[in-house]
């Protein structure tokens, strides 16, 4: 028989504050970081519920998705004032706006 494991390690500063929380549903399956008060603090990110998969195809994309989340929570944060990659939506600077018709 395996020794249990304990339920506690050595906590690391502020561990004990962040929590991940999924909403698992029908359709999606939901996770993000939230704090101990239940404050949202990553964005959310989803992917497809894979219900007919079967239960192990179930539990891989909950722990993929966890996965996700506190990788993309743990990753350095950009430096203030560094300059942002511009958007995707915002027009090539060579275009010119045209009048609406």
């Amino acid at each position: 028989m395996t020794a249990p494991v304990p339920a506690t390690t050595t906590p690391r500063p502020g561990a004990d504050d962040v929590l991940v929380g999924v909403d698992l549903g029908g359709t999606k399956i939901a996770a993000a970081l939230v704090g101990t008060d239940g404050t949202v603090l990553s964005d959310v990110l989803e992917v497809p519920t894979p219900a007919h998969d079967g239960p192990e195809r179930m539990l891989d994309a909950i722990a993929g998705l966890v996965a996700d989340v506190v990788a993309a929570g743990t990753a350095p944060a950009p430096a203030r004032g560094a300059p942002r990659s511009p958007s995707a939506s915002a027009p090539p600077a060579s275009s010119t706006p045209t009048a609406a018709s």
